[in-house]
């Protein structure tokens, strides 16, 4: 597991803060401030406010910074995730989007791996499944070796890198002393679209998910059927393939 998954990847495209090597990264130039309403305009990157301090290394360093936020995933704290963030009051606030597709991808697997047992799981994220295929979100697979990595600081702004996928980075920015992710390099760059986009891929992992364990649904079913349903939403693809159930007319239990 690496460190370019941590965040892991989506349909055809790099969701991923920090990947983007071609847009300039220009770092804070003074302390943030509180995070505003999602739909607030801002030009100067904030942080936001809220974090359990007793439970949060302070990120002097980008290593911390990441496992930070690594730790917020596992412990299911969004406001600890929140607080890794560094952007404008919308780039930060679409962080959040991403964290429920990932608390939604998270429960997805796990009630999966419940019903279905550990070899469908894998089946499903690395298996051939004809036509579409489910793409989660899964933020805690591919922590690597974090203090391994390469870390090129710049002033205030920061990059770490996996060894092993030198294309594949995080970018960081400085707020005061401390290090938090660049919620400015989400990909689309629109922070609305890209809220939008999350908050589609989380109501249908929630819808398909109602299908796991129902009598006569098969396991590849569900990873076609969400699949397909990512792509309409998500990406606009329309599949001409029969449906294999009906989600809107489930088995009953």
């Amino acid at each position: 597991m690496k460190i370019a998954t941590a965040c892991a990847s989506l349909v055809c495209a790099m969701w991923l803060v920090g990947c983007d090597k071609t847009s300039e990264t220009k770092a804070p130039p003074g302390p943030a401030q509180p995070a505003a309403a999602s739909h607030a305009t801002s030009s100067q990157p904030v942080a936001p406010a809220s974090r359990p301090a007793a439970t949060m290394l302070k990120p002097t360093t980008p290593q911390v910074a990441i496992k930070n936020l690594l730790n917020a995933v596992a412990d299911g704290n969004k406001d600890r995730f929140m607080a890794c963030w560094a952007g404008t009051p919308q780039q930060v606030a679409a962080m959040g989007s991403m964290y429920e597709a990932g608390r939604a991808s998270a429960d997805f697997r796990e009630r999966f791996i419940k019903a279905y047992g550990d070899k469908s799981w894998d089946d499903f994220e690395h298996g051939k499944n004809e036509g579409a295929r489910a793409r989660l979100l899964l933020m805690d697979e591919g922590a690597g070796d974090i203090d391994k990595a390469h870390c090129k600081i710049n002033g205030r702004t920061a990059e770490l890198t996996d060894p092993d996928h030198p294309s594949k980075s995080f970018t960081f920015l400085k707020v005061g002393d401390e290090w938090r992710l660049d919620a400015s390099g989400a990909r689309p760059p629109d922070p609305r679209t890209f809220a939008e986009l999350m908050d589609s891929m989380t109501a249908s992992i929630q819808k398909y998910g109602k299908a796991i364990g129902k009598k006569g649904i098969k396991p590849e079913d569900i990873n076609f059927e969400l699949g397909r349903a990512m792509a309409e939403s998500m990406m606009g693809v329309t599949m001409k393939d029969p449906h294999r159930f009906d989600i809107d007319n489930l088995p009953a239990d």
